[in-house]
């Protein structure tokens, strides 16, 4: 589906040029904890905009992490309550994952009195690892009918 004739969007947490999360992992944690410092002090602009938009979201869908320390769905909720987003975990799916953290899971993410559902799976479509990109898609397939309750 086309961002522009599927109604999608593409946000990043920074607005900012960086290297690639593997390159940053790899530079230790005085790196990796700047980049996190950074990253929440960028999440303003994603909240803003996402304030701007949010009449019309319907749904909300994010992978992977922020850095090997904390995965995206830890970090937009530890960061959304300051922008007056608040994040309460839905669901868990069942999956490979050892530790909830690293399982794809759905959130109510609310701001200014209205919900909307978060989809959220430990690894992006892009991931780089072998079979890692398959799992996004294979937990979106796994739990098709479940989202389209969701964000139909």
């Amino acid at each position: 589906m086309s961002y522009a004739s599927g109604g999608l969007s593409h946000l990043d947490v920074s607005p900012r040029a960086t290297k690639s999360l593997r390159a940053i992992n790899s530079l230790g944690d005085a790196v990796i904890n700047d980049f996190l410092a950074m990253a929440r002090a960028d999440a303003s602009y994603l909240f803003e905009i996402l304030a701007i938009v949010w009449p019309q979201t319907r749904g909300l869908f994010a992978a992977g992490t922020i850095t090997k320390k904390k995965y995206l769905d830890a970090f937009l909720a530890a960061v959304g309550p300051s922008h007056g987003f608040g994040f309460r975990r839905r669901c868990v799916f069942s999956g490979r994952a050892t530790s909830p953290l690293a399982s794809s899971k759905v959130y109510d993410v609310t701001f200014g009195g209205r919900s909307v559902p978060l989809f959220f799976c430990p690894v992006g479509a892009s991931a780089d690892h072998p079979g890692e990109q398959e799992y996004f898609r294979a937990q979106v397939k796994e739990n098709a009918e479940y989202l389209r309750t969701l964000f139909f």
